[in-house]
């Protein structure tokens, strides 16, 4: 009997990895943990023959479990799962001891074919399918588990490989407002940022780039275009791209609004490119799913999916990230105005989302560019 312990706090990920290694090997003894304290204490009462383990767990790294089944197996096979695949996470993985690697998001396909060599011997294949959960249940379960933003345009990926510490500003704002995996990112370390004035949050793109520095920033960019997954779906892609489109006429609609009244519109686009977070998120699960061998479903109900799960996801990566509550603000004046607010650079920002389409309200519309002094058409 081939003993396999699976280490993986995503109950989803955790039971499709049992599934194929029970097509693969009819004779293994699965055992799941969600956490690396478990894990240990079965390592320590019994041999395992092959551990999968993720890297980034609730309580401690999976390489802790690696390092264990190595001293406590050495002839077990020990295999890590992460979508992190920088240079640095390789060489501490071969530290502890792996003997394989698989990154995620993996096809079905791919880990059948990966887990058959390493069980070689061990029983036969079954002729079970392997059955995936579906799309929906898989998008209700991704808020208590980690959130990608994506990469939106492979090429964007590419270019930012060879950006050097000597990148210009400019270049740097550019990008970040096409891709906003990077502005989020630039965001949360310039509010974390050692050299941050205490008490003041940065509260721009323009600030943020300026606080990390262009060495800084590059640095993160590429950390993020090694770690960070992309959409190669041409439908993802597609959304992904109306979503941003949608932005850039909510910029300009910002403008036009904002000037007039002698607001600075800094924050304000920052609130904009920061707005579709939930959005691209879920578009980045959707492209999860359908590389572990799920079926994606047609442009309407895409779009029905990205309504329902959009807010809360986007909810979660906004505290995760730590944005200043002040952008959190902006960012939902867009869908909805506080009642009783006066606050003219909310207004200006339900304004322009309605004038760009985000909601349909034509009364609320009419009373509050009354109400900040623009005629009507």
């Amino acid at each position: 009997m081939l003993n396999v312990i699976i280490v993986e706090d995503d109950e989803w990920i955790a039971e499709l990895l049992a599934q194929v290694i029970g097509h693969v090997a009819s004779d293994a003894r699965v055992l799941r943990f969600g956490n690396v304290r478990d894990c240990l204490n079965q390592l320590k009462a019994r041999p395992v023959d092959l551990l999968l383990a993720d890297l980034h767990l609730p309580d401690a790294s999976g390489l802790e479990a690696i390092r264990v089944a190595r001293q406590r197996s050495p002839a077990s096979s020990r295999v890590l799962l992460t979508a992190s695949i920088d240079r640095a996470t390789v060489l501490a993985a071969r530290d502890a001891g792996i003997t394989d690697f698989i990154a995620k998001p993996f096809s079905v396909e791919v880990l059948i074919e990966r887990l058959g060599k390493v069980m070689q011997g061990h029983g036969q294949p079954t002729a079970a399918p392997i059955q995936l959960d579906s799309l929906e249940h898989f998008l209700t379960q991704r808020p208590e588990q980690a959130l990608f933003i994506p990469w939106c345009e492979p090429a964007h990926r590419q270019s930012v490989l060879h950006w050097t510490a000597r990148c210009e500003p400019s270049e740097l704002w550019r990008m970040a407002r096409q891709e906003p995996l990077l502005a989020a990112e630039w965001l949360s370390r310039a509010n974390r940022h050692e050299h941050a004035d205490g008490g003041f949050d940065c509260l721009s793109l323009e600030a943020a780039i300026k606080r990390l520095g262009p060495a800084e920033c590059v640095r993160l960019a590429h950390q993020l275009a090694h770690t960070q997954p992309g959409l190669t779906h041409v439908d993802l892609q597609q959304l992904a791209g109306q979503l941003l489109a949608q932005q850039s006429g909510l910029g300009e609609i910002l403008n036009s609004l904002a000037r007039p009244q002698g607001l600075a519109t800094e924050q304000m686009h920052t609130a904009v490119e920061l707005s579709r977070l939930g959005e691209l998120a879920v578009l980045c699960a959707i492209q999860n799913y359908f590389n572990y061998g799920g079926m994606v479903c047609d442009r309407v109900s895409l779009e029905t999916l990205l309504t329902r799960f959009g807010p809360g996801f986007g909810n979660a990566l906004k505290t995760r990230l730590r944005l200043p509550f002040p952008l959190r603000e902006l960012i939902g004046a867009l869908f909805k105005l506080p009642a009783g607010s006066l606050r003219k650079d909310r207004v200006i920002m339900r304004i322009a989302a309605l004038e760009a389409g985000l909601a349909q309200d034509p009364g609320q519309l009419r009373q509050l560019r009354q109400w900040i002094g623009i005629e009507p058409d």
